[in-house]
């Protein structure tokens, strides 16, 4: 563990999920793959579509309904309504097999589960102290088998705006009654995890499962309070 700033004593944790807890791309990935193969099994009429076709219906969703942009879940919904319409869907239908297809995609993205020793971490952590979860994506904590640990858990959505973005830090240290230098929040990502946290006057570790942690590969804009050497580290901090 490598300490940039003294920490001030820690009341309670937030989390990062996607890339904190595990490598997402993969699954996001495989879950892409396995959507398409189920619109192609199960919708003829839409067919194969390739990936730069449902960019561009994600891109006329976006340009009619901006806000859409922070809410992963909501724009892959009505993303899908679209592709369904303009392939000759009515209204009713394209809204039905939108769902089917986001429920499947949903189960996909989210079907594996967490190491086992970040288990064990998170369940002594959360006898000590609240943890939150704040990701900017859209795992089902349930079913990646992690939910339990967690007193809240925020998603970015329309109401509560993407990391770097302050709203799910607030809500955060709203839910938990704390104020916001007593909280440590860890994730993954320089620009959303450490410096939103720093903006909005949380402590922050700075732990990546998904790729070698080296200051100088990254592009931060202030350094993390600390730098985790293993998930672990955050069990000497309480």
């Amino acid at each position: 563990m490598i300490v940039y700033r003294r920490l001030t004593p820690i009341r309670a944790m937030t989390f990062d999920i996607d890339d904190t807890f595990y490598d997402n791309w993969p699954y996001i990935k495989e879950a892409e793959q396995a959507l398409t193969h189920y619109i192609a099994d199960n919708y003829s009429q839409v067919g194969m579509m390739d990936w730069a076709e449902r960019l561009r219906h994600k891109a006329h969703v976006l340009a009619l309904q901006p806000e859409l942009k922070y809410d992963m879940g909501r724009l892959r919904l009505a993303t899908l309504a679209h592709i369904f319409a303009a392939h000759g869907y009515s209204q009713l239908r394209a809204d039905e097999a939108a769902k089917a297809c986001f429920d499947y995609f949903y189960f996909k993205r989210s079907d594996f589960t967490v190491r086992p020793e970040y288990h064990a971490i998170l369940d002594e952590l959360a006898d000590k102290i609240p943890l939150v979860a704040i990701t900017n994506g859209n795992v089902n904590l349930e079913q990646i088998g992690i939910s339990q640990y967690f007193t809240h858990v925020y998603h970015a959505s329309i109401e509560h705006r993407a990391k770097p973005y302050p709203d799910m830090f607030v809500a955060a240290q709203q839910a938990l009654g704390i104020p916001m230098h007593a909280i440590l929040h860890t994730g993954d990502c320089p620009i959303n995890d450490v410096w939103g946290a720093y903006k909005a006057g949380m402590q922050s570790a700075w732990y990546a499962d998904d790729r070698a942690m080296r200051v100088q590969r990254e592009k931060f804009r202030a350094l993390p309070d600390v730098q985790l050497s293993a998930l672990a580290d955050l069990l000497a901090l309480t």
